[in-house]
């Protein structure tokens, strides 16, 4: 009898205490849900066309920030020099002189950190970071490898990096450091969801003019296109899309058409290099701004990684 009278009495308040932990599960989903939420509406009119309005942080905020950055991640981790690295060295060499015939640029340098995760980035003063765990697990040759540092290359002409940053800064009312935007793109999911926009469009921006730049430094674009066969092989089970970048099915199309609308010769435009085009009319579309015309200088335009 006192079982079955405690029976009935326990099990309402085994139920409401259920319906209690249910809510709370729920809430727990729905605030970092809300916030994404939040900073996509306040965002997205200016990410229909690769911008977002906020004040630039000046060039020497962008190189403190990236200069704390590479400090953190590479300390101590720089690899050697040997057969591989000096090869990379090569191929990034070739790449930056086709870059400089049409854009200036400082403090230009590689670095190759030992690192076992496949790292393949840029900093807006010029820098590219590519690790051993990335040079490993796709084992590119030159003409490959040229694809991947042309890229990034590529956002470094085009001021992707700052207008990233830009765009965070906005969030934050203006307030946030060049330092804590990094540090926000690397550790809050939601900050880089709500740029996933913004950054497709450079990705596909920096695409094009990465292939243009493997052409101007002579290497074969059919061979630099293989890169994304590995990168669909290697990375099979991988979810594209989510981070900004297509599927490597996807990048290899549309720069097969990008081939096919421009032909062999790897023009780059003086005036508009960073322009995206619609490559079933062949005209161009000014969906991504132009390059500033010194690195590390964000024009009064600049808004809105890696």
């Amino acid at each position: 009898m006192l079982g079955s009278t405690w029976k009935a009495i326990s099990t309402p308040a085994r139920a409401k205490a259920a319906r209690g932990k249910e809510r709370n599960s729920v809430g727990a989903r729905l605030v970092p849900f809300g916030a994404g939420l939040l900073v996509a509406v306040a965002l997205a009119p200016g990410f229909a066309h690769g911008n977002a309005r906020g004040t630039p942080y000046s060039a020497e905020e962008i190189r403190l920030a990236t200069e704390h950055k590479l400090e953190r991640e590479l300390r101590g981790r720089l690899h050697p020099p040997d057969r591989v690295s000096a090869g990379a060295r090569r191929v990034f060499e070739r790449i930056v002189g086709a870059a400089l015939e049409q854009h200036r640029a400082a403090q230009w340098a590689l670095y190759l950190p030992d690192d076992r995760r496949p790292l393949a980035y840029a900093t807006s003063q010029g820098k590219v970071i590519v690790s051993t765990g990335f040079l490993e697990r796709y084992a590119p040759g030159d003409a490959r490898l040229a694809l991947v540092l042309g890229h990034e290359v590529a956002h470094i002409l085009c001021g992707h990096e700052p207008a990233r940053l830009a765009a965070l800064r906005a969030l934050g009312g203006g307030t946030l450091s060049a330092v804590h935007a990094i540090e926000l793109l690397e550790t809050e999911p939601w900050a880089a969801e709500a740029l996933v926009p913004l950054q497709r469009e450079q990705e596909r921006v920096a695409d094009g003019l990465g292939l243009r730049l493997v052409m101007q430094a002579g290497y074969a674009p059919e061979r630099a296109l293989a890169f994304f066969d590995s990168l669909a092989r290697v990375d099979r089970q991988r979810s594209f899309g989510a981070d900004g970048h297509d599927s490597p099915a996807a990048r290899h199309r549309a720069l097969e058409r990008e081939l096919r609308v421009r032909g062999a010769t790897p023009s780059i435009e003086r005036d508009a290099p960073c322009e995206s085009r619609d490559l079933s009319s062949g005209s161009s579309a000014a969906r991504a701004r132009p390059a500033p015309r010194t690195l590390g200088q964000p024009s009064a335009r600049t808004a809105g990684l890696r």
